[in-house]
């Protein structure tokens, strides 16, 4: 059965999936806020730096961004029973999981910005607050690489073709971020910065295409019933 989506399902999915992106992707703001850190060689930690311009600010997206992720969970839940995900408290569990990476990331910011403060060396730091940054967000990149991972193949197995396809997509970006920052420094060129923005342009995206169908869906569930196989708009 190929489903149909109704106008206020594309709208309520495409509002929901833009609002999630941006809030991951609030390093946008940077050029505005704080144009002295480079786009192409600081980590979008920096920004979030407690001797930095705005941090606050970029803080407080990022909590925005995590708390609108768990908001979304019960809904992310209800999709995945409905389309009879395999798993499926897994799948909603690393999703959760990202969300409140970015919350601890927030909370957990770093003491100073390495690219623009001379005196600044964070592997050299005792400070707890910047290891547990440390560990947090190593623990956590593994975690994301995992989960599109399990998220494909789980929804490979019921027909959602659209997350399957998506999370296909995200897996081959943090491949292609990965080999590009391995690539740049084998011949000593930093664009670290870039690539980390690049990936967290793909977190945005994965998140709230998750986050934006399983609100539609709920929304959609009010007036019309959902076909078990699949909600994703399909072609022939």
């Amino acid at each position: 059965m190929v489903y149909t989506p109704t106008r206020r399902q594309v709208a309520v999915w495409c509002g929901s999936a833009a609002i999630i992106a941006l809030l991951f992707n609030n390093w946008l703001l940077q050029p505005l806020l704080n144009p002295a850190l480079s786009l192409n060689h600081a980590v979008i930690s920096e920004i979030s730096a407690r001797t930095q311009p705005y941090h606050w600010v970029f803080q407080t997206l990022d909590i925005a961004a995590g708390a609108l992720t768990l908001l979304c969970l019960p809904y992310m839940l209800r999709f995945a029973r409905q389309v009879k995900l395999p798993l499926y408290g897994l799948l909603v569990g690393m999703v959760a999981l990202l969300g409140i990476d970015s919350i601890l990331d927030a909370s957990l910011a770093i003491s100073c910005a390495p690219t623009i403060d001379l005196h600044c060396s964070l592997t050299n730091s005792h400070s707890l607050i910047t290891e547990a940054h440390m560990v947090e967000s190593t623990t956590t990149g593994l975690a994301t690489l995992v989960a599109p991972v399990v998220w494909w193949w789980a929804c490979r197995q019921r027909g959602v073709r659209l997350l399957a396809q998506m999370s296909v997509w995200f897996v081959g970006l943090q491949a292609l971020v990965g080999l590009s920052i391995l690539g740049s420094r084998a011949i000593g060129v930093d664009i670290v910065g870039t690539a980390q923005r690049l990936y967290e342009l793909g977190v945005g995206a994965w998140i709230g295409a998750i986050g934006g169908l399983s609100t539609a869906s709920r929304v959609l569930s009010v007036r019309r019933p959902i076909p078990n196989e699949t909600l994703a708009p399909e072609t022939e």
